[in-house]
């Protein structure tokens, strides 16, 4: 597995997160800023819209792709972080926790199974 097929992996497990959070109602309990239904739909489809298009990049090499194919890799298990940070300050369920974690477990088998593999495009 290179970086391409992580990338592919972690936004699948991306697309499974914003449904997990918009089933959820993750605006309506988001604990740093109130945000509507309306911002919540309009910021993850962007956000889509967005690594689709590094994604056709990384594919062709794009040397700034694979930048953020990386950093996208890092801030989805910051994003698990957080998910499971809040989940437990509140004592609840946080909307996008299960999926929170499947960064994290995605990412560090990937890790674990390829180490310095993964960095290779």
């Amino acid at each position: 597995m290179n970086l391409k097929h992580l990338a592919i992996l972690m936004y699948m497990v991306l697309i499974a997160h914003q449904i997990e959070e918009y089933i959820y109602e993750l605006w309506e309990v988001f604990p740093l800023y109130d945000m509507s239904k309306s911002v919540f739909i309009i910021f993850n489809v962007t956000v889509s819209i967005v690594l689709i298009l590094v994604w056709i990049c990384l594919w062709h090499n794009k040397s700034w792709a694979i930048n953020i194919a990386r950093a996208f890799s890092i801030l989805m298990i910051l994003n698990g972080i957080w998910h499971i940070g809040w989940s437990i300050y509140l004592y609840q369920y946080m909307p996008g926790l299960i999926t929170g974690i499947m960064f994290i477990v995605v990412f560090a088998f990937c890790i674990l199974r390829y180490g310095r593999k993964i960095y290779s495009v």
